[in-house]
Formats: structure tokens, sequence, C-alpha cells
């Protein structure tokens, strides 16, 4: 292969790489509101979901309507 298209395509892969972080780190943040996100249930502290389950919910959920919204 061309050297010049092998450069080419892992600094293509580089700027994807970086925007895709830049978008995760830039992505708006869940507050702590005192209950859980996914169920309500009331939290002590920082938390954002009660267990591993409802935020595995809440993810799904939220992956769903991004892409039902993408249609």
């Amino acid at each position: 292969m061309d050297e010049k298209f092998i450069e080419q395509a892992e600094e293509n892969v580089r700027r994807a790489l970086d925007a895709s972080i830049s978008n995760i780190r830039n992505a708006p943040r869940l507050p702590a509101v005192g209950y859980c996100h996914n169920c309500s249930e009331p939290l002590e502290g920082a938390k954002l979901f009660c267990d591993a389950d409802c935020n595995s919910d809440w993810e799904h959920r939220k992956r769903m309507t991004t892409l039902r919204g993408s249609l």
C-alpha cells in the first residue's frame, strides 16, 4: 500500500478518536439530586443511581431515545 494513504488513514482515525473523546468529556452530566434517576429511590450523597441495574436501564432508554430521534 501507498505510505501516504496509510498515514492519511491513521490521521483520520486520530481525528475521529479525538472528536469522540472531546464529545464524551463535554457531554452534559447528570446532577446528584438525592434520588435515583431511574426509579426515584432516595439516595444519600452524590450517587446518581441506586444500583448498576438502574444505571443500565437508564443508559439503555437514553440510547434508544437518541436513536429514535435520529431516524
